[in-house]
């Protein structure tokens, strides 16, 4: 997808999604100007949201890659990669950005807007969560926003890379309590647990 601008309104969705053994595919947007994801939708109250998933056995999610100037994603508006079978979610990419701002709520569960790979699978030998690597010269998560890499039982967190050159901004909390946040996590129990991604700030 190459374009001028790219806008998402209302709980608008761009997904690619697979549910049998076949890979889901790869999601590449660059636009000259700008890319904005507001507004909810009227029925469910879910912001936009732009999403590559695989819902099934032994296969990965395909890789989200963004090329944009100025990237806003508002009122809980999501960017997520994940994977609920025994695969790998794919790597979310969002390049040579100017600025990039997360802000907002949503109004069907009042959380803030967020990047996220995840693995959703409880099993044992569950996949890895992408790596999130995000480029820009000013980052801004306000409102609660998060930049998140999770994985339940026995998958392993994809690593967060987040590379700045002028500033990195968080600041904020949603309708829930919860301040703005970069996190890589693992969640398991005493029986299945894997690990959690690193995350690098430069």
């Amino acid at each position: 997808m190459n374009q001028k601008k790219l806008l998402l309104q209302d709980g608008c969705q761009i997904i690619s999604s697979s549910s049998n053994r076949g890979k889901s595919g790869s999601l590449t947007i660059d636009t000259k100007e700008q890319i904005v994801l507001s507004g909810f939708d009227k029925n469910e109250g879910q912001g936009c949201l732009i999403s590559s998933g695989f819902r099934g056995d032994n296969n990965i999610s395909g890789e989200i890659s963004i090329t944009t100037p100025q990237l806003f994603l508002k009122d809980g508006a999501q960017i997520e990669s994940v994977n609920t079978g025994f695969g790998n979610s794919g790597h979310i990419k969002i390049n040579n950005a100017a600025l990039i701002v997360l802000e907002g709520t949503c109004r069907k569960n009042g959380e803030g807007s967020s990047i996220v790979s995840r693995i959703d699978s409880i099993e044992p030998h569950n996949g890895v969560a992408g790596n999130i690597h995000i480029h820009s010269e000013n980052l801004m998560l306000n409102d609660g926003a998060w930049v998140s890499s999770k994985t339940l039982g026995g998958g392993q967190g994809g690593d967060i890379i987040i590379a700045t050159t002028e500033e990195l901004s968080l600041s904020g909390k949603d309708q829930n309590g919860q301040s703005s946040i970069i996190s890589a996590s693992a969640i398991g129990d005493s029986k299945v647990s894997g690990d959690a991604g690193s995350i690098h700030i430069s």
